[in-house]
């Protein structure tokens, strides 16, 4: 007969296993997400809010929030957000598809690859990664 503490001991094993494979799935998609974005010509990503887009932009590893921040206000980021960004079109609730447009836009006119970005979720925490690429 299974004891109290070996039922809670088993559960614990299994909540510890199946924390740390989330921990390493994330850590994997976000270093999937640095290494497209260092290669991406064209990153077109969420910036309804400034906010959203320096976050984005820190976590594809463009640079520390507020270098990003001062290079977004100084024009420094040529690559990032040259459709204009959604504020250019408003897309409202089809923002991510809007980000995915202008990625493949820029594919269009000539650009090799193109990252599209988008946070949804009332605090942005859920994220969707699209990478494009010319047909080689």
């Amino acid at each position: 007969m299974l004891k109290t503490d070996d039922i809670i001991a088993a559960w614990s094993a299994t909540k510890l296993a199946a924390q740390t494979k989330a921990v390493q799935e994330k850590e994997k998609a976000a270093l999937e997400a640095e290494f497209a974005a260092a290669h991406a010509e064209v990153i077109e990503t969420t910036d309804r809010t400034v906010f959203r887009l320096v976050m984005a932009a820190n976590a594809l590893g463009l640079g520390q929030p507020s270098e990003v921040a001062d290079a977004v206000i100084e024009g420094g980021l040529p690559h990032l957000q040259p459709s204009g960004g959604l504020f250019r079109r408003n897309a409202g609730y089809a923002a991510g598809l809007e980000r995915i447009v202008c990625a493949a836009e820029a594919v269009e006119r000539g650009a090799v690859s193109a990252l599209a970005h988008c946070s949804y979720g009332r605090a942005g925490q859920g994220h969707s990664l699209t990478v494009l690429a010319a047909p080689s």
